[in-house]
């Protein structure tokens, strides 16, 4: 026989079917991650009057390379990072926006190659107020005979920005004939990233280790000549994670050979390590990691298919309840949802979010609308079938 819990009242709560009644949107601890470069809008749970976040920006991307007697690619910059806390409203309405990491050149167009920047990564009010942003690291210089210069690193910023580094610059290039110059590491939590090796004399380096004790992505390493091999890529800058603070990335050993992936610097604080995928660079790691850079004469990636030395995407994640602040990871570790006082004449209200029940709220009359398991909304009754 259906088990009629109780009923949906005209604000979206739940009440049940005894003296008491209980808003089922009453969280004491929580988190959400967005990780989907895209716009987003998050509704604050009732209750909930402070958050801690983090922000991190998307890598830019590495030049494109040519065939033509131009210089080969610099190094994306790696993302920025902010983190801080913020009083919020229950129901408040913050927007929230991941930026996609820049993407390489697919046509080999002789001074149109520059490099494009990662997306902003922030979290904004309804006032347009940015309380948090990590910059999305520049793309590098377009190409000429003599020089190109890597993307500069994403910044940190925001009204309630309390900590973070900007991302590390994208290494550079001098010369023609040259290996690719690696991409820059994404920013940590107490610093700056690492920078992307530079790349001149047809000799591959190391990149730079983020600022120590930042938990940042290190840069990646420049590709040298390979000889009958031909010249060889540069690697991208590491990410950095988005689970608070750890140990740092550190800088990717300079390239020797086509498609080797120890030439990209190491994620920062569990950030993905940055990649030497092919001849033709590498993709950042997440989260911000700036791409690395082409050889020269190799042209771009044919074709709709991007060349593989894009920068890695942004990321935000929010967390709240008692002693739940950014940086420290043992603070900000995933949590099962829970309420500060679970309703006891029901065994199923403690597994619904608020969002379920406010939107039926919305609903007409005479709606029926599975919600969860054997849980229905029935013409405004919350049913156990």
């Amino acid at each position: 026989m259906p088990t009629t819990l109780g009923s949906i009242t005209n604000t979206g709560n739940l009440k049940l079917n005894t003296v008491e009644s209980y808003e089922i949107n009453n969280f004491s601890q929580g988190q959400e991650l967005w990780d989907v470069p895209g716009s987003y809008f998050w509704i604050v749970p009732p209750t909930v009057t402070t958050v801690s976040a983090v922000c991190i920006g998307a890598g830019g991307s590495s030049s494109g390379a040519d065939s033509t007697g131009q210089s080969s690619s610099a190094g994306g910059g790696g993302g920025g990072l902010a983190w801080g806390n913020i009083n919020v409203t229950p129901g408040e309405q913050l927007y929230i926006v991941v930026g996609a990491g820049g993407t390489s050149p697919t046509i080999a167009t002789v001074g149109l190659l520059g490099g494009r920047a990662g997306g902003n990564t922030y979290i904004q009010r309804a006032n347009t107020q940015i309380v948090l942003q990590g910059g999305g690291g520049q793309g590098s210089g377009t190409l000429n005979t003599i020089s190109v210069a890597g993307g500069a690193g994403g910044t940190s910023t925001g009204t309630n920005r309390t900590g973070g580094g900007a991302g590390g610059a994208g290494g550079s290039v001098t010369g023609d004939n040259q290996g690719g110059a690696g991409g820059g590491g994404a920013g940590g939590y107490f610093g700056v990233g690492g920078q992307g090796a530079n790349i001149s004399l047809n000799t591959g380096v190391p990149g730079g280790n983020p600022a120590a004790g930042s938990g940042g992505g290190g840069g990646g390493g420049s590709g040298g000549n390979g000889g009958v091999t031909g010249n060889i890529s540069g690697a991208a800058g590491g990410g950095v994670g988005i689970f608070g603070a750890a140990a740092d990335g550190v800088g990717g050993l300079a390239c020797t050979s086509p498609g080797v992936s120890t030439g990209g610097g190491t994620g920062g604080s569990g950030g993905t390590d940055g990649a030497n995928v092919t001849i033709r660079g590498g993709y950042g790691g997440n989260f911000g990691g700036g791409g690395g850079g082409c050889p020269d004469d190799v042209g771009a990636a044919p074709g709709p298919t991007p060349a593989p030395s894009n920068g890695g995407n942004g990321g935000v994640r929010i967390v709240w309840g008692s002693n739940r602040w950014y940086p420290n990871v043992a603070n900000v570790a995933d949590v099962t949802t829970m309420f500060s006082s679970p309703p006891l004449n029901s065994v199923n209200a403690s597994a619904f979010y608020s969002s379920e029940f406010n939107e039926m709220s919305a609903l007409p009359a005479g709606t029926v609308q599975r919600i969860k398991g054997n849980i229905w909304y029935i013409n405004g009754e919350l049913v156990e079938i």
